[in-house]
Protein backbone atom coordinates (compact mmCIF):
# COMPACT_ATOMS: atom_id res chain seq x y z
CA UNK A 1 0.00 0.00 0.00
CA UNK A 2 2.62 2.26 1.10
CA UNK A 3 4.48 1.81 -2.43
CA UNK A 4 1.27 2.63 -4.28
CA UNK A 5 0.38 5.90 -2.22
CA UNK A 6 4.01 6.74 -3.06
CA UNK A 7 3.17 6.22 -6.95
CA UNK A 8 -0.37 8.19 -6.50
CA UNK A 9 1.48 11.27 -4.53
CA UNK A 10 4.69 11.22 -7.13
CA UNK A 11 1.99 11.43 -10.07
CA UNK A 12 0.58 14.46 -8.82
CA UNK A 13 3.58 16.10 -7.78
CA UNK A 14 4.64 15.96 -11.86
CA UNK A 15 0.85 17.52 -11.93
CA UNK A 16 1.53 20.50 -10.42
CA UNK A 17 5.06 20.98 -11.95
CA UNK A 18 3.61 20.50 -15.46
CA UNK A 19 1.06 23.39 -14.28
CA UNK A 20 3.80 25.47 -13.06
CA UNK A 21 5.58 24.90 -16.85
CA UNK A 22 2.39 25.77 -18.51
CA UNK A 23 1.27 28.31 -16.40
CA UNK A 24 -1.77 26.60 -15.06
CA UNK A 25 -2.15 26.96 -11.62
CA UNK A 26 -5.52 24.89 -12.04
CA UNK A 27 -3.87 21.79 -12.31
CA UNK A 28 -1.25 22.75 -8.71
CA UNK A 29 -4.52 23.02 -6.77
CA UNK A 30 -5.73 19.97 -7.88
CA UNK A 31 -2.72 18.07 -6.69
CA UNK A 32 -3.29 19.54 -3.33
CA UNK A 33 -6.71 18.71 -3.17
CA UNK A 34 -6.22 15.28 -4.27
CA UNK A 35 -3.29 14.71 -2.01
CA UNK A 36 -5.13 16.08 0.99
CA UNK A 37 -5.54 13.40 3.60
CA UNK A 38 -8.34 13.82 7.01
CA UNK A 39 -7.21 13.83 10.31
CA UNK A 40 -8.91 10.92 11.48
CA UNK A 41 -8.40 11.34 15.55
CA UNK A 42 -10.16 14.64 15.19
CA UNK A 43 -13.98 13.91 15.10
CA UNK A 44 -16.64 16.14 13.21
CA UNK A 45 -19.74 17.17 15.16
CA UNK A 46 -23.04 16.99 13.94
CA UNK A 47 -23.74 20.64 12.84
CA UNK A 48 -23.76 21.37 9.03
CA UNK A 49 -21.02 23.70 9.62
CA UNK A 50 -19.14 22.40 6.16
CA UNK A 51 -15.42 24.60 7.10
CA UNK A 52 -12.23 22.77 6.94
CA UNK A 53 -8.98 23.43 8.55
CA UNK A 54 -6.20 22.54 6.03
CA UNK A 55 -2.82 21.66 8.56
CA UNK A 56 0.54 22.27 6.73
CA UNK A 57 2.87 19.38 7.85
CA UNK A 58 5.31 19.79 10.21
CA UNK A 59 6.61 16.59 12.11
CA UNK A 60 5.77 16.18 15.95
CA UNK A 61 3.30 19.47 15.73
CA UNK A 62 -0.07 17.82 16.04
CA UNK A 63 0.30 15.97 19.56
CA UNK A 64 -1.17 19.07 20.99
CA UNK A 65 -4.75 18.73 18.88
CA UNK A 66 -4.37 15.02 19.44
CA UNK A 67 -4.82 15.97 23.20
CA UNK A 68 -7.18 18.82 23.07
CA UNK A 69 -9.27 16.74 21.02
CA UNK A 70 -9.30 13.17 22.84
CA UNK A 71 -13.00 12.21 23.27
CA UNK A 72 -14.43 15.86 21.96
CA UNK A 73 -15.22 16.75 18.44
CA UNK A 74 -15.09 19.88 16.56
CA UNK A 75 -17.21 21.89 13.94
CA UNK A 76 -14.50 21.71 11.56
CA UNK A 77 -12.41 19.06 9.56
CA UNK A 78 -8.97 19.15 9.90
CA UNK A 79 -6.78 17.74 6.41
CA UNK A 80 -3.04 17.74 6.46
CA UNK A 81 -1.37 18.64 3.67
CA UNK A 82 2.12 17.90 2.42
CA UNK A 83 3.97 20.75 2.36
CA UNK A 84 5.98 18.76 -0.44
CA UNK A 85 3.86 20.67 -2.71
CA UNK A 86 4.43 23.71 -1.50
CA UNK A 87 7.89 23.30 -1.88
CA UNK A 88 8.19 21.85 -5.24
CA UNK A 89 6.04 24.96 -6.41
CA UNK A 90 8.45 27.15 -4.46
CA UNK A 91 11.43 25.84 -6.00
CA UNK A 92 10.49 25.60 -9.54
CA UNK A 93 10.08 29.54 -9.29
CA UNK A 94 13.26 30.24 -7.73
CA UNK A 95 15.02 27.55 -10.30
CA UNK A 96 13.40 29.46 -13.57
CA UNK A 97 14.28 32.64 -11.81
CA UNK A 98 18.03 32.05 -11.15
CA UNK A 99 18.48 30.04 -14.09
CA UNK A 100 18.41 26.53 -12.57
CA UNK A 101 21.27 27.41 -9.51
CA UNK A 102 20.29 24.53 -7.53
CA UNK A 103 23.79 25.57 -5.01
CA UNK A 104 22.11 28.98 -4.96
CA UNK A 105 18.63 27.41 -4.38
CA UNK A 106 20.37 25.12 -1.00
CA UNK A 107 22.66 28.55 0.22
CA UNK A 108 19.65 31.21 0.09
CA UNK A 109 15.78 29.89 -0.05
CA UNK A 110 14.52 33.18 1.05
CA UNK A 111 15.59 36.02 -1.96
CA UNK A 112 12.40 34.65 -3.96
CA UNK A 113 10.24 35.66 -2.03
CA UNK A 114 9.03 38.29 -3.46
CA UNK A 115 9.38 37.26 -7.24
CA UNK A 116 6.02 38.67 -8.88
CA UNK A 117 5.73 35.52 -10.96
CA UNK A 118 5.65 33.11 -7.74
CA UNK A 119 3.26 35.18 -6.34
CA UNK A 120 0.99 35.90 -8.78
CA UNK A 121 0.90 31.83 -9.75
CA UNK A 122 -0.03 30.72 -5.95
CA UNK A 123 -2.52 33.22 -5.57
CA UNK A 124 -4.61 31.74 -8.15
CA UNK A 125 -3.48 28.57 -7.03
CA UNK A 126 -4.85 30.00 -3.57
CA UNK A 127 -8.18 31.17 -5.19
CA UNK A 128 -8.88 27.61 -6.68
CA UNK A 129 -8.58 25.90 -3.50
CA UNK A 130 -10.90 27.96 -2.24
CA UNK A 131 -13.19 27.51 -5.68
CA UNK A 132 -13.58 23.84 -5.15
CA UNK A 133 -12.99 23.45 -0.86
CA UNK A 134 -15.20 26.49 0.08
CA UNK A 135 -14.97 27.51 3.24
CA UNK A 136 -11.42 26.97 4.38
CA UNK A 137 -8.32 28.37 6.63
CA UNK A 138 -4.58 27.38 6.88
CA UNK A 139 -2.95 26.08 9.90
CA UNK A 140 0.43 26.55 10.54
CA UNK A 141 2.97 25.16 13.28
CA UNK A 142 5.74 27.09 12.41
CA UNK A 143 6.63 30.73 10.86
CA UNK A 144 10.25 29.92 9.43
CA UNK A 145 8.91 28.08 6.39
CA UNK A 146 9.94 30.69 3.50
CA UNK A 147 6.98 28.34 0.96
CA UNK A 148 4.32 28.68 3.34
CA UNK A 149 4.57 32.33 3.54
CA UNK A 150 2.87 33.11 0.17
CA UNK A 151 0.50 30.79 0.46
CA UNK A 152 -0.87 32.45 3.92
CA UNK A 153 -0.34 36.06 2.61
CA UNK A 154 -2.59 35.36 -0.50
CA UNK A 155 -4.93 33.34 1.58
CA UNK A 156 -5.07 36.35 3.74
CA UNK A 157 -6.21 38.50 0.57
CA UNK A 158 -9.44 36.49 -0.42
CA UNK A 159 -10.63 36.10 3.08
CA UNK A 160 -8.65 32.53 4.11
CA UNK A 161 -8.35 32.55 7.88
CA UNK A 162 -4.84 31.93 9.24
CA UNK A 163 -4.10 30.15 12.09
CA UNK A 164 -0.54 29.71 13.62
CA UNK A 165 0.28 27.35 16.55
CA UNK A 166 3.53 28.43 17.91
CA UNK A 167 5.84 25.85 18.67
CA UNK A 168 9.09 28.17 19.22
CA UNK A 169 7.70 28.60 22.68
CA UNK A 170 11.05 26.98 24.71
CA UNK A 171 14.25 29.26 24.58
CA UNK A 172 17.11 29.86 26.99
CA UNK A 173 17.49 33.41 28.40
CA UNK A 174 20.29 34.88 25.11
CA UNK A 175 17.76 33.62 22.88
CA UNK A 176 14.93 35.53 23.84
CA UNK A 177 16.89 38.38 23.39
CA UNK A 178 18.48 37.67 20.12
CA UNK A 179 15.99 36.15 18.12
CA UNK A 180 17.84 35.03 14.79
CA UNK A 181 14.96 35.21 12.19
CA UNK A 182 13.72 38.68 13.20
CA UNK A 183 12.54 39.17 9.09
CA UNK A 184 9.57 36.93 9.36
CA UNK A 185 8.06 38.97 11.87
CA UNK A 186 6.53 41.38 9.10
CA UNK A 187 4.38 38.07 7.90
CA UNK A 188 2.98 37.95 11.56
CA UNK A 189 -0.12 40.30 10.38
CA UNK A 190 -1.23 37.79 8.28
CA UNK A 191 -2.18 35.95 10.94
CA UNK A 192 -6.07 35.42 12.48
CA UNK A 193 -5.16 33.92 15.50
CA UNK A 194 -1.55 33.04 16.43
CA UNK A 195 -1.81 30.33 19.50
CA UNK A 196 1.33 29.83 22.27
CA UNK A 197 2.25 28.27 25.61
CA UNK A 198 3.40 31.01 27.37
CA UNK A 199 3.34 34.35 28.52
CA UNK A 200 6.89 34.84 27.81
CA UNK A 201 6.50 34.20 24.06
CA UNK A 202 3.26 35.96 23.87
CA UNK A 203 5.54 39.00 25.41
CA UNK A 204 8.33 38.28 22.93
CA UNK A 205 6.01 38.20 19.67
CA UNK A 206 4.07 41.17 20.71
CA UNK A 207 7.27 43.72 21.26
CA UNK A 208 8.78 42.56 18.20
CA UNK A 209 5.45 42.83 15.91
CA UNK A 210 2.57 45.64 15.68
CA UNK A 211 0.09 43.25 16.96
CA UNK A 212 -2.68 43.39 18.92
CA UNK A 213 -2.80 41.38 22.28
CA UNK A 214 -5.95 39.58 21.64
CA UNK A 215 -4.69 38.47 18.60
CA UNK A 216 -2.27 36.25 20.41
CA UNK A 217 -3.31 33.64 22.64
CA UNK A 218 -1.87 32.20 25.56
CA UNK A 219 -3.00 28.14 25.01
CA UNK A 220 -0.16 26.32 27.57
CA UNK A 221 1.29 23.42 26.38
CA UNK A 222 -1.65 21.03 25.79
CA UNK A 223 0.47 17.79 24.92
CA UNK A 224 1.78 17.88 28.18
CA UNK A 225 -1.67 18.15 30.31
CA UNK A 226 -1.68 14.18 30.82
CA UNK A 227 1.38 14.29 32.96
CA UNK A 228 0.02 16.73 34.77
CA UNK A 229 -3.38 15.53 35.31
CA UNK A 230 -2.03 11.73 36.07
CA UNK A 231 -0.06 12.43 39.11
CA UNK A 232 -1.65 15.80 40.06
CA UNK A 233 -2.83 13.95 43.81
CA UNK A 234 -0.03 11.91 44.37
CA UNK A 235 3.00 12.52 46.95
CA UNK A 236 4.23 8.41 47.37
CA UNK A 237 7.83 6.45 46.44
CA UNK A 238 8.29 5.10 43.27
CA UNK A 239 10.62 2.80 42.41
CA UNK A 240 13.55 3.13 40.02
CA UNK A 241 13.13 0.85 37.13
CA UNK A 242 13.80 3.47 34.22
CA UNK A 243 16.53 6.17 33.91
CA UNK A 244 15.44 8.14 30.90
CA UNK A 245 18.41 10.41 29.20
CA UNK A 246 17.02 12.93 26.65
CA UNK A 247 20.08 12.88 24.14
CA UNK A 248 21.94 16.41 24.51
CA UNK A 249 21.51 18.45 21.74
CA UNK A 250 25.05 20.19 20.56
CA UNK A 251 23.86 24.28 20.27
CA UNK A 252 20.29 23.68 22.42
CA UNK A 253 19.59 27.28 23.63
CA UNK A 254 22.43 28.99 21.84
CA UNK A 255 21.47 31.28 18.54
CA UNK A 256 22.98 30.16 15.39
CA UNK A 257 25.26 33.44 14.88
CA UNK A 258 25.91 32.35 11.08
CA UNK A 259 21.79 33.15 10.32
CA UNK A 260 21.81 36.26 12.67
CA UNK A 261 21.17 38.45 9.79
CA UNK A 262 19.22 40.81 11.81
CA UNK A 263 21.19 41.33 14.54
CA UNK A 264 23.30 44.32 15.40
CA UNK A 265 26.62 43.84 16.71
CA UNK A 266 26.57 44.42 19.89
CA UNK A 267 24.58 42.18 20.75
CA UNK A 268 26.63 39.16 18.03
CA UNK A 269 29.47 40.01 20.07
CA UNK A 270 28.43 38.25 23.61
CA UNK A 271 27.43 35.45 21.86
CA UNK A 272 30.35 33.09 22.27
CA UNK A 273 30.34 31.24 18.79
CA UNK A 274 32.42 27.88 19.72
CA UNK A 275 30.01 26.95 22.52
CA UNK A 276 28.22 24.28 22.69
CA UNK A 277 27.57 21.01 24.98
CA UNK A 278 29.63 18.10 23.04
CA UNK A 279 31.45 17.32 26.05
CA UNK A 280 28.89 17.53 28.61
CA UNK A 281 27.04 15.29 26.47
CA UNK A 282 29.73 12.75 25.92
CA UNK A 283 30.17 12.74 29.81
CA UNK A 284 26.39 12.04 30.87
CA UNK A 285 26.87 9.57 27.66
CA UNK A 286 29.54 7.37 28.86
CA UNK A 287 28.47 7.67 32.94
CA UNK A 288 25.11 6.16 31.18
CA UNK A 289 27.07 3.26 30.00
CA UNK A 290 28.91 2.56 33.15
CA UNK A 291 25.52 2.94 35.42
CA UNK A 292 24.22 0.29 32.87
CA UNK A 293 27.11 -2.21 33.49
CA UNK A 294 26.84 -1.58 37.19
CA UNK A 295 22.60 -1.50 37.33
CA UNK A 296 21.55 -4.46 34.93
CA UNK A 297 18.26 -4.86 36.42
CA UNK A 298 17.34 -1.03 35.84
CA UNK A 299 16.21 0.13 32.31
CA UNK A 300 18.17 3.36 30.60
CA UNK A 301 16.77 4.78 28.14
CA UNK A 302 18.08 7.44 25.26
CA UNK A 303 15.59 9.69 23.63
CA UNK A 304 17.32 11.50 20.51
CA UNK A 305 15.33 13.49 17.75
CA UNK A 306 15.05 11.82 14.43
CA UNK A 307 17.84 12.79 12.83
CA UNK A 308 19.45 13.85 15.79
CA UNK A 309 23.76 12.60 15.02
CA UNK A 310 25.35 10.21 17.64
CA UNK A 311 28.99 9.73 17.63
CA UNK A 312 29.89 6.52 16.38
CA UNK A 313 32.20 5.06 19.21
CA UNK A 314 29.05 6.21 21.68
CA UNK A 315 26.24 4.61 19.53
CA UNK A 316 28.26 1.01 18.91
CA UNK A 317 28.61 0.91 23.44
CA UNK A 318 25.12 1.97 23.30
CA UNK A 319 24.21 -1.18 21.24
CA UNK A 320 26.90 -4.03 23.24
CA UNK A 321 24.65 -3.05 26.66
CA UNK A 322 21.30 -5.12 26.88
CA UNK A 323 19.78 -2.60 29.44
CA UNK A 324 20.11 0.24 27.09
CA UNK A 325 17.63 1.45 24.53
CA UNK A 326 18.25 3.74 21.91
CA UNK A 327 15.24 5.40 20.73
CA UNK A 328 15.80 7.71 17.35
CA UNK A 329 11.81 8.52 17.09
CA UNK A 330 8.71 9.24 18.29
CA UNK A 331 7.47 11.87 21.66
CA UNK A 332 9.03 11.93 24.61
CA UNK A 333 5.71 11.87 27.02
CA UNK A 334 5.08 7.83 27.41
CA UNK A 335 8.83 7.97 28.56
CA UNK A 336 8.36 10.44 30.99
CA UNK A 337 5.85 8.15 32.09
CA UNK A 338 7.25 5.52 32.65
CA UNK A 339 10.27 6.78 33.83
CA UNK A 340 11.29 7.90 37.63
CA UNK A 341 14.96 9.39 36.65
CA UNK A 342 15.26 11.85 33.91
CA UNK A 343 18.36 13.69 32.19
CA UNK A 344 18.69 16.29 30.22
CA UNK A 345 19.80 19.61 29.17
CA UNK A 346 17.46 22.60 27.54
CA UNK A 347 14.46 20.87 26.38
CA UNK A 348 10.95 21.11 26.32
CA UNK A 349 10.97 17.41 27.63
CA UNK A 350 12.98 18.11 30.68
CA UNK A 351 10.45 20.96 31.91
CA UNK A 352 7.58 18.17 31.50
CA UNK A 353 9.38 15.73 33.59
CA UNK A 354 9.10 18.52 36.45
CA UNK A 355 5.36 18.46 35.89
CA UNK A 356 4.97 14.22 35.93
CA UNK A 357 7.16 15.18 39.10
CA UNK A 358 9.83 12.87 37.80
CA UNK A 359 13.51 13.61 39.40
CA UNK A 360 14.57 15.67 37.03
CA UNK A 361 18.74 16.17 36.82
CA UNK A 362 19.93 18.87 34.54
CA UNK A 363 23.86 18.65 33.68
CA UNK A 364 25.80 21.37 33.30
CA UNK A 365 29.26 20.90 34.45
CA UNK A 366 32.07 23.20 34.69
CA UNK A 367 29.80 26.52 33.39
CA UNK A 368 30.92 29.57 34.49
CA UNK A 369 28.01 31.46 36.50
CA UNK A 370 27.18 34.29 33.62
CA UNK A 371 26.75 31.58 31.30
CA UNK A 372 24.57 29.05 33.36
CA UNK A 373 22.32 32.96 33.58
CA UNK A 374 22.54 33.51 30.05
CA UNK A 375 22.46 30.12 28.18
CA UNK A 376 20.48 28.13 30.24
CA UNK A 377 16.78 27.38 31.16
CA UNK A 378 15.14 28.51 33.95
CA UNK A 379 15.43 25.57 35.71
CA UNK A 380 15.07 25.40 39.58
CA UNK A 381 18.85 25.84 41.37
CA UNK A 382 17.84 22.54 43.14
CA UNK A 383 18.00 20.09 39.68
CA UNK A 384 21.01 22.13 38.09
CA UNK A 385 24.31 20.40 38.96
CA UNK A 386 27.37 22.13 37.68
CA UNK A 387 29.77 19.59 39.43
CA UNK A 388 30.27 16.29 37.70
CA UNK A 389 31.21 14.44 40.58
CA UNK A 390 28.04 15.56 42.56
CA UNK A 391 26.18 14.90 39.55
CA UNK A 392 27.64 11.45 39.51
CA UNK A 393 27.35 10.70 43.31
CA UNK A 394 23.35 12.01 42.92
CA UNK A 395 22.12 9.76 40.34
CA UNK A 396 24.11 6.43 41.96
CA UNK A 397 23.16 7.15 45.27
CA UNK A 398 19.37 7.78 43.69
CA UNK A 399 20.23 4.07 41.96
CA UNK A 400 21.26 2.65 44.98
CA UNK A 401 18.80 3.62 46.75
CA UNK A 402 16.22 2.04 44.49
CA UNK A 403 13.17 4.69 44.42
CA UNK A 404 12.15 8.21 44.08
CA UNK A 405 10.11 10.29 46.40
CA UNK A 406 7.36 11.91 44.54
CA UNK A 407 6.11 15.46 46.41
CA UNK A 408 3.96 18.58 45.27
CA UNK A 409 6.04 20.53 43.69
CA UNK A 410 8.09 22.96 45.71
CA UNK A 411 7.94 27.27 44.75
CA UNK A 412 10.70 27.32 42.15
CA UNK A 413 9.67 24.07 40.46
CA UNK A 414 6.14 25.54 39.60
CA UNK A 415 7.65 28.56 39.00
CA UNK A 416 9.76 26.79 35.93
CA UNK A 417 6.73 24.80 34.98
CA UNK A 418 4.56 28.13 34.86
CA UNK A 419 7.17 30.09 32.67
CA UNK A 420 7.22 27.48 30.36
CA UNK A 421 4.32 24.92 30.12
CA UNK A 422 1.58 28.28 30.49
CA UNK A 423 -1.70 27.04 31.69
CA UNK A 424 -1.51 23.42 31.24
CA UNK A 425 -4.24 22.80 33.67
CA UNK A 426 -6.97 24.59 30.76
CA UNK A 427 -5.02 23.87 27.48
CA UNK A 428 -6.71 21.59 25.99
CA UNK A 429 -10.41 23.53 26.30
CA UNK A 430 -8.07 26.72 25.31
CA UNK A 431 -6.95 25.01 21.99
CA UNK A 432 -10.20 23.67 21.14
CA UNK A 433 -11.70 27.49 21.52
CA UNK A 434 -8.40 28.62 19.58
CA UNK A 435 -10.63 27.63 16.68
CA UNK A 436 -13.80 28.93 17.14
Amino acid sequence: MRTIYKIYKNFFLQVSTIGCIINLPILSALSIIFTLSRLKFIKKDKSKNNSKIIVFYRSGGFQDLKEAFKKQSSKHDFYILDRIHLKNIYKFFFLKKYNNNLNLYLQNKSIIILDKNYFEYTYKVVCWLKFFLNKISFLSFSLFYWDDIVFRENGKKIGINNYLLYKECFRSPIEQRIYFENRFYKYLSSFKSIGVYNLDTKKYLLNNSSLKSNVIKNIGCCRSTPLYKKYKNKSTNEKIKNVLLFYIEDFKGIPKVAKNRDINSKLKARINKNMNWRIISTDVSIMMIRLAKKFPKINFIIKCKLGQKIPRNLENQFKKIKNINLIKHGLGNDLIEKSQIILGLNSAATIEALLAKKLLMVPFFGIKGKIVKDYLYKYPKENIFLNYSKFEKTLNNNLNKGFIIKKNFNTNQKKTINKYLGDYINAKKNLRNFFL
